[in-house]
């Protein structure tokens, strides 16, 4: 157990000491710095497939055909409709599959005094 200590910090030493190294050996301003970093990403995940083959969310609202909303029985969500009308209900939910927002703007839902919503994701 000591060595697994001992190893850590040393390992956490060398990283420091090479954050610092590094910080020292650049010339470039803070702006260079993250526009350098923010064309790494660009180029990085530019090749990446965009598509996430799920159906896209339309701004909607649906109530799920499966559950009540209670913590006992949440609706099973399986889209994003289903998602937004159980936050708009203020009801307990499942997540039963990754959905898909398509860029569209997400409003705030408004909660007054105390709300407990159950959120949970269906376990793979």
């Amino acid at each position: 157990m000591k060595r697994k200590i001992i190893s850590c910090f040393v390992a956490l030493l060398m990283v420091v000491g090479l954050i610092t190294a590094s910080s020292y050996a650049s010339a470039e301003t803070w702006e260079q710095y993250l526009q350098n970093r923010w064309d790494e990403c660009e180029t990085k995940f530019s090749s990446l497939d965009k598509t996430t083959g799920l159906n896209k969310w339309g701004g909607g609202s649906v109530q799920p055909a499966e559950g009540d909303g209670t913590t006992d029985n949440p609706y099973k969500v399986y889209t994003a409709d289903e998602f937004r009308y159980a936050m708009e209900n203020k009801k307990s939910l499942i997540l039963m599959k990754d959905i898909d927002l398509g860029r569209q703007p997400w409003a705030p839902i408004t909660v007054s005094g105390f709300l407990l919503i159950l959120l949970q994701e269906q376990k793979k």
